[in-house]
């Protein structure tokens, strides 16, 4: 999904998030959550050419981006002019064809909308990317499939998993009355994922342990999945989607 062109006709048209939505092939309530997130605007102009054209776009002005120094080795050698060479350090950076070329070439967002994936097709231009990709995945160990097996766990995490509760018998010294007592007792970290845990302090009240935003991961999980539909054939590849994240998670675990 290209947001920055579903962001671009959001800021410079009337059509309401549903229409968008339709228009671009995406849930209304994804839609939103991109809007609500980045902050869009109506009413915002793009820049013009004239404007990206007095950015610097040659050889020796790469851009900042997420590019590994091998990487960036790797586009200088390509058999690419520099404009193209731009590109793909941009495309590392961006992952959005659209905005890549703008600033690889200065041009509008209409002509970049049209020709920025055109680029990408380029033979040479999506060989050079493909071995880019291979590299970043090799020096990061990181592959799209592990954050979805994150997002996942941080959906699913138990808060049961990370400390004991409940009530006990206790004896009032002064009655000798016997009573219920509430306790809480975290777990030792040695003995839990330490990973799923966003935050711990001691409080005005005690110490304080939170776990990740379930709803937000279960949200950004979703964004990964088959789209739910009352066709039963799909149910059963949304829940066999879920049952591989679930596997795959389970798997990892055990190998640790």
């Amino acid at each position: 999904m290209d947001w920055q062109a579903v962001k671009h006709e959001y800021e410079t048209t009337n059509l309401s998030l549903k229409e968008i939505a339709e228009k671009f092939g995406c849930k209304p309530s994804t839609l939103r959550s991109h809007k609500s997130r980045e902050k869009w605007q109506r009413n915002t102009k793009p820049k013009s050419a004239t404007q990206h054209a007095t950015r610097k776009k040659s050889a020796a002005t790469r851009p900042k981006s997420a590019a590994t120094k091998t990487a960036v080795e790797k586009v200088e050698q390509a058999d690419l002019n520099d404009k193209q060479k731009a590109f793909a350090l941009n495309y590392l950076k961006y992952h959005n064809a659209t905005q890549s070329y703008i600033d690889a070439y200065g041009t509008d967002y209409n002509t970049a909308s049209q020709l920025g994936w055109r680029l990408l097709r380029n033979v040479k231009v999506r060989k050079l990317l493909d071995e880019l990709r291979k590299e970043q995945e090799s020096e990061m160990y990181l592959t799209a499939n592990d954050i979805i097996i994150q997002y996942a766990k941080q959906a699913f995490a138990d808060i049961g998993l990370y400390l004991n509760f409940g009530n006990k018998d206790e004896l009032d010294p002064d009655t000798g009355e016997q009573y219920k007592r509430s306790y809480v007792y975290f777990k030792d970290k040695d003995s839990v994922d330490t990973s799923l845990i966003s935050e711990v302090h001691i409080g005005q009240n005690g110490a304080v342990l939170k776990l990740y935003d379930k709803q937000k991961a279960m949200e950004k999980l979703l964004e990964y999945l088959p789209e739910p539909t009352n066709d039963d054939q799909t149910k059963d590849s949304f829940l066999e989607a879920i049952k591989q994240a679930a596997k795959q998670m389970q798997e990892k675990d055990d190998e640790s």
